[in-house]
């Protein structure tokens, strides 16, 4: 996950809402959605950790509310908690579109 920081990955999942359930030593991660640019994200991330030794290669499923992302392995707690960071991260886009708050001298 270290080489993943390209922001047009990132950027898409910024502030996304997701769902996780554990499955053992495997996690199941809804994203929901399904935009073009979500999903060529999540495949981006899964080929770049697809041939990382500490888990193993991430399985990407498309399902009615939006993309499941799979991961089993000793090390897969760290899709969680890379989801999760990026969860409550909000989009650069959504910074500079946000009402200004002025103060009262």
């Amino acid at each position: 996950l270290a080489t993943v920081n390209e922001p047009a990955i990132l950027d898409v999942l910024r502030g996304r809402h997701v769902h996780i359930w554990r499955e053992g030593d495997a996690y199941r991660i809804l994203v929901p959605g399904h935009g073009d640019a979500l999903q060529q994200a999540l495949e981006e991330i899964a080929r770049i950790e697809r041939d990382c030794h500490a888990h193993s290669a991430p399985v990407l499923e498309r399902v009615d509310e939006g993309f499941i992302f799979f991961i089993r392995g000793e090390q897969a707690f760290l899709f969680v908690q890379f989801f999760l960071a990026l969860e409550t991260d909000l989009p650069p886009s959504s910074i500079s579109k946000a009402p200004r708050v002025r103060h009262r001298e």
